[in-house]
């Protein structure tokens, strides 16, 4: 069984920490919303 976790909080409130442990741990990859600002046209098409 492949266990997925969805850790979703407001701006500001630890999620890019969140998403660091996570993936420190070896328990990511992780989807940020700094990779939806870092590659927009991809990420949130028209």
């Amino acid at each position: 069984m492949e266990l997925k976790v969805i850790g979703l909080g407001l701006g500001r409130t630890g999620t890019y920490s969140l998403k660091t442990a996570l993936e420190q741990l070896q328990l990511g990859p992780c989807h940020h919303m700094e990779r939806v600002a870092q590659n927009m046209p991809v990420q949130l098409p028209l």
